[in-house]
């Protein structure tokens, strides 16, 4: 199983696998749909999942697990153990757990057999040369006699590919005429790693190398080059540093050939991740990672700082607008523009996919954002269903993760939210729309459980941040089915019968009201009655009936609709059930087709299908008509200028006996 992009948390990871297996073998249970007995806390460990994933591939073939990087500092030692030595597993179920720390090592051995403990012979020498060697030769770079005794040596006594790698790129700076000794490769990967990540002196600024260094390390699925650009050019220390010779600068950005200068020097240790028409850089290995980590965001602060930076930049706060320079010289700042790009959630219908991905993290993160990320990336309906359609629901849960990790007073609520996202995850990921219908188990049972919470509430985000969201998940944005509290556990067969059938929809429309609840408009030609649904409780708040034979309905706003009632247009008035206008034309036979110009004009065909008419919907008549027909394309750039008028000619006179034809069929039907 391949692990996806999204899987940034070990249950995110799991998940990813498991819907990986529900595509292979088929989904574990046929209905998608949102039970709210499932909602408990033990669907949402780690523990259930793996069991679940051994569980089903066993039964085909089989299966290894292999579980890599296991240490104390990733906080799941008891969890892996239980894991790893639980007894219900199937047989045909082996885990293999990979780890280089000795403590891990000490601590799991006492609880394994001699049979199934195996300790993992060391690379071999030889091979770790042969890649020194093979690396060398596809840079075109050849050592003198006695480098190659140094470096050779140097991997003898480490042998690991990486060191190998490290070692060739740091020896392809040789020349001929330098003297190298064995001081000058360290004998550890991570020596050697902080030696490979010192910035380049001559050619790229300390302070711009280390910035560069610590956002590629800190942002999530690493930066794209325009981002890059614009982090360094809000950073003043950056500016600063480039611009050391120059009192002000012409335009204050940061050059784009000092990243072009880092990325070439570090070609072969970063992954270029391609998601969404863009393309991202991030670290190749994980040892790499931990190097920069701990070289450039050591501290607590700088991390939340850098947290910082990266979410302003998300949220576009110095796009379009002049930042503070400070002037090297006298203790004054003057604003300069450093021509940032606003960054809004989409750019003409395109989602902003990079915003969604790494803004909430970078909020949760920063330390002193933790409000406005909730109210902005949790309890925001049209976030969540935003990031669905950019990104996935597994990033959501991951979200949700972080945001379940803050003390928060809604952490409780948070929770459930993401327990209804973690069971909906196949039905979100057809549609993302449907997150408020697979929420609405969330929603309170009355009034007085949401005063009561309200009211027991410690902070002013309790009281807003969860009214607003209640608010938006019971008026969604448009019509969703929703099972009825009478068919559940109940058989089908016994709430209709087949002696009489039901009557036929003919035409469903979504209806906003002033207050912006969301109605649903079902027209029943049979019957010749329009009803009015709440999409919410399931229930008919309005019957309008006397109506001949309704077909079609377009609303012009929150009360009045046109209505196609046989041939003829109306405007109702919905709310008192009376009507309005009756617009004065008769509808084609066949094609009755009619659309809104705008709120005060309906555009329709009339019973001469080569005519439409521009019908006013305050008094009922008719503003203009005018001709309708088809223009033939010839492809035949050889045909005379004459034989096309006399085709036109012929075409019209044959559409003139068709309408006759059309005319007469008509008034025989009236």
């Amino acid at each position: 199983m391949g692990i996806s992009p999204d899987s940034q948390t070990l249950m995110s990871t799991l998940l990813s696998i498991t819907q990986q297996l529900n595509v292979i073998l088929g989904p574990a249970h046929p209905t998608g749909g949102v039970n709210s007995d499932s909602l408990t806390t033990e669907s949402l460990s780690s523990e259930p999942l793996l069991h679940n994933i051994a569980s089903r591939s066993s039964y085909h073939m089989p299966i290894y697990m292999i579980l890599e990087g296991i240490t104390l500092s990733s906080r799941k030692l008891s969890e892996m153990e239980v894991m790893a030595l639980t007894a219900s597993l199937p047989k045909t179920t082996r885990i293999v757990l990979l780890s280089s720390d000795a403590e891990v090592i000490r601590g799991l051995r006492s609880k394994i057999t001699d049979v199934h403990y195996v300790k993992a012979t060391p690379w071999d020498k030889e091979d770790m040369v042969e890649i020194f060697h093979r690396s060398l030769q596809d840079q075109k770079h050849q050592l003198t006699h006695a480098q190659s005794s140094v470096a050779t040596s140097a991997i003898r006594s480490c042998p690991l590919p990486l060191y190998s790698t490290v070692v060739s790129n740091i020896a392809t700076a040789w020349k001929s005429s330098d003297q190298v000794n064995e001081d000058d490769l360290p004998a550890s990967l991570e020596e050697i790693l902080v030696r490979f990540l010192e910035p380049p002196k001559s050619i790229v600024p300390c302070d711009c190398f280390s910035a560069m260094m610590a956002y590629l390390t800190c942002a999530v699925g690493g930066v794209t080059p325009w981002e890059m650009g614009d982090l360094l050019s809000v950073n003043d220390t950056v500016l600063l540093a480039i611009y050391s010779d120059v009192r002000d600068p012409p335009i204050h950005r940061a050059p784009p050939i000092y990243w072009h200068v880092v990325r070439a020097a570090f070609r072969g240790f970063f992954h270029v991740f391609v998601s969404a028409s863009f393309h991202s850089l991030i670290w190749a290995n994980s040892s790499m990672r931990r190097c920069a980590n701990s070289r450039y965001m050591g501290s607590r602060i700088s991390s939340a700082n850098l947290h910082r930076e990266l979410a302003d930049q998300f949220l576009g706060r110095w796009a379009e607008k002049k930042k503070p320079y400070p002037d090297p010289e006298e203790e004054i700042e003057l604003l300069q523009d450093r021509f940032l790009m606003p960054q809004p959630d989409a750019f003409k219908g395109c989602l902003n996919s990079r915003r969604f991905m790494c803004l909430p993290t970078h909020l949760i993160l920063s330390g002193n954002k933790d409000v406005y990320a909730i109210d902005t990336c949790i309890l925001n309906l049209t976030w969540l269903e935003q990031k669905i359609r950019a990104n996935s629901v597994l990033q959501v849960l991951c979200d949700l993760e972080k945001a379940v990790a803050i003390e928060s007073p809604v952490g409780v609520e948070i929770k459930r939210i993401q327990r209804a996202v973690f069971n909906s995850c196949c039905v979100l990921n057809v549609n993302n729309r449907e997150i408020y219908k697979c929420l609405q188990v969330l929603k309170p049972r009355n009034k007085a459980s949401t005063s009561s919470s309200s009211k027991g509430s410690r902070s002013k985000q309790r009281k807003n941040g969860l009214k607003k969201f209640y608010s938006a998940l019971s008026r969604p944005p448009g019509c969703f089915l929703y099972p009825m509290d009478e068919m559940r556990g109940t058989d089908t067969d016994k709430l209709y019968s087949s002696a009489i059938p039901l009557p036929a929809i003919d035409h469903i429309t979504p209806v906003t009201s002033a207050r912006n609840e969301i109605f649903m408009a079902s027209l029943l030609r049979s019957e010749g009655e329009i009803k009015i649904i709440n999409i919410a409780t399931n229930k008919t708040v309005r019957t309008l009936t006397g109506a001949d034979h309704p077909q079609r309905l377009a609303m012009l706003d929150a009360t009045r609709a046109v209505v196609l009632c046989n041939r003829e247009l109306y405007v109702l008035d919905l709310d008192a059930g009376h009507v309005i206008t009756k617009l004065r034309s008769v509808l084609n036979l066949r094609l009755p087709l009619f659309a809104l110009q705008d709120s005060q004009h309906v555009v329709a065909l009339s019973r001469d299908r080569m005519v439409a008419q521009v019908l006013d919907i305050n008094t009922g008549s008719i503003v203009t008509s005018f001709k309708c027909y088809c223009t033939l394309h010839h492809d035949d750039d050889n045909d005379d200028d004459d034989d096309d008028d006399d085709d036109d000619d012929d075409d019209e006179d044959d559409d003139d006996d068709d309408d006759d034809d059309d005319d007469e069929d008509d008034d025989d039907n009236d």
